[in-house]
């Protein structure tokens, strides 16, 4: 396989922990090098640009703060520049609420190994890290 951070099932999980995990300095040169600029992101039916993803995953950043491996990946499958994955996390917001999350994501990589295109369906289980507690 290519040196993709879809790489391995390891790889991507350490991935996915690293996007909550590194300093704000260095979160642009981490997500760059995972999402390509002409990335097509639907999560849960809501299409992101490179921009709006980077905004996206910040805000989630924002609310649950770094931990020791939140994210699993429970199984990565590869098909050439073909990608599936399912993962789950679990996490304490920062406001002291539960969250645990399943996704189901299906993409295409760019000749580079980066993500330029991806669907992902989100099930939460407890509270919506984006949403307030009063909501």
């Amino acid at each position: 396989m290519s040196s993709s951070k879809l790489a391995s099932q390891e790889t991507w999980q350490k991935t996915l922990n690293d996007i909550f995990d590194v300093s704000d300095d260095d979160f642009d040169n981490l997500f760059n090098s995972i999402w390509a600029p002409e990335i097509e992101a639907t999560i849960d039916g809501i299409t992101l640009d490179h921009t709006n993803l980077s905004a996206h995953l910040k805000r989630l950043r924002d609310a649950v703060g770094p931990g020791d491996d939140r994210i699993k990946v429970i199984y990565l499958f590869r098909d050439g520049e073909r990608f599936a994955s399912r993962h789950s996390a679990s996490a304490t917001l920062k406001d002291g609420r539960e969250t645990r999350t399943q996704g189901y994501v299906f993409g295409e990589l760019n000749s580079k190994g980066l993500i330029r295109k991806f669907d992902e369906a989100v099930i939460i289980d407890g509270a919506h890290p984006l949403k307030d507690a009063a909501e």
